[in-house]
This record gives C-alpha cells, structure tokens and sequence, in this order.
C-alpha cells in the first residue's frame, strides 16, 4: 500500500515480507548486508558505513555503469533495535546544517503471522524536493524491499 500526501509533504508505503523481523533488521543496519540490496543493478554500493545510534551517521556511495559515484549521508535521529530507524539528510557528519537537506526517513517494523510489516515514511522539506524525489519512491523502495526479502531467505 503506498500513500500520498501532498498536502502534508509526505510519502508512505508499507509492505509485508514472508520473512522474519529479526532478519530484515540486521538487512538494515549491516553495511555488509546494506551493500547487496540498496541499490539495483546496474548500479551498486561501494561503500556503507553506518554507525546505528541516535546521533550516528550513514554514508551510502553508489557507483554507476559510468563510474560516476554519488554519496548520501545521514544522520540518525532515533533508533529502536529491531523496530524503528529515523534518519535525515540535513546535516552532515559534525551535526552542520546540510546544504542538501530533503528529507527525513522513517523505517517502522513489525513482526506480523506472516513474517514482517515494513512501514517507510519519508517526509519532505519542500513540496520541490517532494516533486523530485517522490517519482522514484514508490519503485525505488519496492525494489528495495524485495531485494530485502530474497537477501533475508538465503541466510
């Protein structure tokens, strides 16, 4: 299911994977695990280093078929181990305010009969920023997830 809220900059999708909480997690916050899913081929991870703590930090780099790389860093503002990960792009390492900030993340968990629920909420600083990204969204984060799933059931 996915929701859109443009009145309100905001952008949700929850899904439900036939694989455990506990594995989906450490999909999240292994750098090992994070390189195999994150980004779809032909584009892949080169680097993720994450440091899962309020206050801690993620940078994810990509490189493309080009060999063009892009970064991200995030900042984490709330970590729940096994249920709940906010992060945001507005600042950068030494907690400055980012000159790219567009958004704040939130991956909710939920163990379900089934396997798992995953909640993704993305809310935007502007209804730009929303505009630019939120095309990708939806596909981007399905794919995600199902590259979470099928990483999940091989370990």
């Amino acid at each position: 299911m996915a929701v859109h809220d443009r009145n309100n900059q905001a952008h949700q999708i929850v899904m439900s994977l036939a694989v455990p909480k506990e594995k989906v997690w450490q999909c999240l916050i292994n750098s090992n695990l994070v390189k195999q899913w994150y980004s779809q081929p032909p584009y892949q991870v080169v680097e993720a280093d994450m440091d899962i703590r309020p206050g801690g930090r993620q940078v994810i780099t990509v490189s493309g078929p080009d060999g063009k790389r892009l970064s991200t860093t995030e900042v984490f503002l709330e970590v729940v181990s096994g249920e709940k990960l906010v992060f945001t792009d507005a600042f950068d390492r030494a907690w400055k305010p980012s000159s790219k900030a567009t958004k704040v993340t939130e991956i909710k968990l939920e163990s379900v009969p089934t396997g798992t629920r995953i909640s993704l909420s993305v809310s935007y600083w502007d209804k730009t920023d929303q505009e630019s990204l939120d095309k990708h969204f939806e596909d981007g984060w399905k794919g995600a997830v199902d590259r979470i799933e099928g990483l999940c059931r091989a370990f």
